[in-house]
C-alpha cells in the first residue's frame, strides 16, 4: 500500500489541508498510466486543480473551458477508479502556533508536520482496525514546502519507533518490557519526496487537499468543489482528522511528557554504560537497551563484576 499527499492552504493561517489518497501499487501504476494518456491528449506536463480553476492561468490557456471540464473528467474517472481510500488532515495553523512556543515547534514540529502525524493516525485506524492487524504502507510527500525535510525527518522517526526489533541473533534478552507501538499496527515501508511530473498519484492528492480546503473554507458553499468531493465519495471511501484546541493541547503534553521521559532513559543509560565500562565489559546501545559483550573482558574483572551482581537487587 502507498499513501501520496498534498497539502494546500500553507500560506495561511486559517485552514491547512494535508490530504491524498491510498491505494495498492497495482492500483497506482494503472492510475499513472492513465494520467500519462491525459498528458499526451490533453498536451499538458502536470495536473493543477488551482490552475485548471483559474481561468487566467498560462499552464491551461492552450485549452477551453470545456476541455478543461473534460480533463477534470478524466482524472477524476482515474481517481475513482484506482484508488482505494481518500485521506486528509486539518489544521488552523494560528490556533497551533497559539498554542505551542517557537522553542517546541522547533525541535517537535511545524503546523505541517502534525498534520503529517494526523494523516498517520487516519491510516493507522482505516488499515489496522485500531492496531487489531499489521499493515504496511509507504508514504510520499510533494517536495517544495518549506518544512518537507521536517516532514521527512517526522515519518522517519515514527518508522523508528514502530518497526519490529530483530533480537534473533541474542541468546537472551534482560529485563526488556514489550513495547506496543512495535506490536501489531501501520508499519512505514519506505518514504520519500517527489513531484507532480515523476509522481503521477500525487495528482490525484492535489485534487482531494484543494477541494477538501475548498469546502471547509466555504463552509461547504463552494459548489465546484462540492461536486468534486461528491464524485470521488460515490466510489471511494474518504476520511478525515481535524486538530481543535484540545487535541492540540493533549498532543503537546503527550510530546513533552515522553520527552521527559526519554530524558530520564538517556540519564540512566549513559550512568549504566559508564558503570559497565569500569569492569572493561564491551558495551553498545540498542533500541531496546544495552548489548553486553564479555568476551573480551579480563577475567578478573569480569569475576569482579560478576561478585558486584550477588549483592544486586532484582
Amino acid at each position: 500500500m502507498s499513501a501520496y499527499l498534498d497539502e494546500s492552504g500553507t500560506h495561511s493561517k486559517n485552514l491547512m489541508i494535508l490530504g491524498g489518497f491510498v491505494s495498492t501499487s497495482g492500483r497506482w501504476s494503472d492510475f499513472a498510466r492513465e494520467c500519462d494518456d491525459i498528458a499526451s491528449f490533453f498536451k499538458i506536463e502536470t495536473f493543477h486543480m488551482k490552475e485548471l480553476r483559474n481561468g487566467n492561468s498560462k499552464r491551461y490557456r492552450h485549452l477551453s473551458v470545456n476541455k478543461r471540464k473534460e480533463m477534470l473528467g478524466c482524472v477524476l474517472h482515474a481517481i475513482r477508479e484506482h484508488t482505494m481510500y481518500g485521506i486528509f488532515d486539518c489544521l488552523i495553523p494560528f490556533e497551533y502556533e497559539s498554542l505551542s512556543t517557537p522553542l517546541f515547534r522547533s525541535k517537535f514540529g511545524s503546523a505541517y508536520s502534525l498534520c503529517v502525524n494526523g494523516c498517520i493516525l487516519v491510516m493507522w485506524d482505516l488499515l489496522t482496525g485500531q492496531s487489531r492487524k499489521t499493515e504496511s504502507i509507504s508514504i510520499f510527500l510533494e517536495h517544495g514546502h518549506k518544512n518537507a525535510v521536517e516532514a521527512m525527518r517526522v515519518i522517519g522517526e515514527y518508522k523508528y519507533s514502530t518497526d519490529p526489533l530483530d533480537l534473533s541473533q541474542f541468546e537472551s534478552v534482560v529485563c526488556r518490557e514489550e513495547d506496543p507501538l512495535r506490536g501489531p499496527g501501520l508499519k512505514v515501508a519506505t518514504f520519500g519526496l517527489g513531484d507532480k511530473k515523476s509522481m503521477r498519484p500525487l495528482w490525484a492528492a492535489d485534487v482531494l487537499a484543494y477541494c477538501t480546503h475548498g469546502l471547509i473554507m466555504s463552509r461547504g458553499n463552494d459548489p465546484f468543489c462540492a461536486g468534486v468531493i461528491d464524485a470521488i465519495e460515490e466510489k471511494v471511501k474518504y476520511v478525515g482528522h481535524s486538530w481543535n484546541e484540545d487535541s492540540i493541547k493533549s498532543a503537546i503534553a503527550d510530546v513533552e511528557e515522553g520527552e521527559a521521559a526519554r530524558k530520564l532513559v538517556r540519564s540512566d543509560t549513559y550512568s549504566l554504560k559508564k558503570y559497565l565500562r569500569s569492569f572493561r565489559l564491551d558495551v553498545r546501545e540498542l533500541p531496546v537497551g544495552l548489548l553486553v559483550d564479555r568476551s573480551n573482558t579480563p577475567q578478573e574483572d569480569l569475576e569482579r563484576f560478576l561478585f558486584t551482581q550477588k549483592d544486586a537487587k532484582p
